[in-house]
């Protein structure tokens, strides 16, 4: 069995811009959707057919994945969009209890775990293509819920809502084998 053993460290932020203010509309309506993954998903279709997204108007952090913020309110519900660089791989780590990613551009390889104890199984590995997305609920004030890795398997573009700021979200070490 592969296991990763819990680790606290800090995560260093990478970069971030913000959208802009025609968008507006768009972000209050998603403050509006109570995080329900259907109207979620219905207002981001939306705002993907109404404004083009291009991977080149996002920065490339070469080897990594670049973090562009367009809204945040105040109580905390965050649209990103994220640019991957083939190859970029995240850490194994997990999200507020609430995530919903589209995979605008690329290709995506999705590793899922399970927290058991101090440490997480690997329970799955999924590709994804553009226009799929997913969806997870958890338990709120967590930060341990929809444990995943993410590997771009090519140049990949990726828009993201969580609950909180995903970068409190857990992480865990590399792969034991026992």
């Amino acid at each position: 069995m592969m296991e990763a053993e819990i680790e606290n460290i800090d995560i260093i932020a990478p970069q971030v811009h913000f959208g802009k203010p025609e968008q507006e509309p768009y972000f209050n309506q998603l403050s509006l959707a109570c995080y329900d993954p259907e109207k979620i998903h219905s207002i981001i279709i939306r705002f993907l057919n109404d404004y083009e997204i291009n991977i080149n108007d996002f920065p490339l952090d070469k080897g990594s994945y670049s973090r562009t913020i367009l809204f945040r309110n105040q109580s905390y519900l965050e649209l990103m969009i994220a640019r991957w660089d083939k190859g970029a791989k995240t850490q194994i780590h997990g999200h507020p209890d609430f995530v919903y990613e589209y995979l605008i551009d690329g290709l995506f390889q999705i590793e899922s775990f399970k927290k058991n104890g101090s440490y997480v199984n690997k329970i799955a590995s999924n590709s994804q293509q553009p226009g799929e997305f997913i969806c997870l609920q958890g338990f709120k004030g967590q930060f341990d819920n929809a444990i995943h890795r993410i590997t771009a398997k090519k140049e990949s573009l990726s828009l993201h809502i969580y609950s909180d700021n995903a970068l409190k979200g857990e992480i865990f070490t590399d792969f034991k084998t026992f």
